[in-house]
């Protein structure tokens, strides 16, 4: 597909979740993580000596959540600021139309609605995310 975004899609209970692949750094399993105490308010996890918050997104996302197990993934993000995000695990590779990817500072709207700051809900059902920044803020105050 021509000018195509890639995004990755990961399970999240019964949600897909996808991100865009360029924003992922790596994916490792939650067996390798060692919990860390909270700083700053945000759980951490340390992951082949590095020290990241963790965002739990069922928690965020209003889904039942539990203590992290060896069975889940990690996602590590990509940037000057990474985070250790939480799912179930890895479904697929998607292609996403630009036509169909969000621009939200611009006026179009070709997401059904924000669930949380940064997560806009598509309108074939997948979340979205498009701002880790604005999730480890959020996350912070939860």
């Amino acid at each position: 597909m021509h000018n195509a975004i890639l995004l990755q899609a990961y399970r999240l209970s019964e949600q897909l979740l996808g991100i865009e692949s360029s924003m992922v750094d790596k994916v490792v399993s939650a067996g390798e993580a060692t919990p860390g105490k909270k700083a700053r308010g945000v759980e951490t996890v340390t992951i082949q000596g590095q020290t990241l918050p963790l965002i739990d997104l069922r928690k965020l996302l209003g889904l039942s959540h539990e203590l992290l197990n060896k069975e889940e993934r990690l996602l590590i993000t990509s940037g000057p600021h990474p985070v250790a995000l939480r799912v179930d695990s890895f479904h697929s590779v998607l292609e996403l139309p630009p036509e169909r990817f969000p621009s939200l500072e611009s006026g179009c709207r070709p997401y059904d609605e924000a669930v949380a700051p940064g997560v806009v809900r598509l309108l074939g059902g997948l979340l979205l995310i498009r701002d880790v920044e604005s999730l480890a803020k959020l996350s912070k105050k939860k």
